[in-house]
């Protein structure tokens, strides 16, 4: 499987309280735990219809938006 490295992405560690992550889409995946974790630092915050569907691009305004909620990580909890 080639991988994109347009897609992947850095998560960077902040002392944070834990958030119930409940995709329907990540069960299983290998990412799973570091999809948890972006999400519970405000990283990222998956889709409307409760996937995070993580075999889809990323957009380059998703892109910006995660880059954005890791500089300023207080802001986006």
């Amino acid at each position: 499987m080639d991988v994109n490295p347009f897609t992947k992405f850095a998560v960077l560690v902040v002392d944070i309280h834990p958030i119930n992550v409940n995709f329907c889409d990540i069960s299983g995946h290998w990412a799973e735990a570091n999809v948890d974790q972006a999400v519970s630092s405000g990283i990222v915050n998956g889709y409307a219809d409760g996937t995070f569907k993580p075999g889809k691009m990323v957009s380059q305004a998703e892109f910006v938006v995660m880059l954005m909620n890791t500089l300023y990580a207080e802001a986006a909890r």
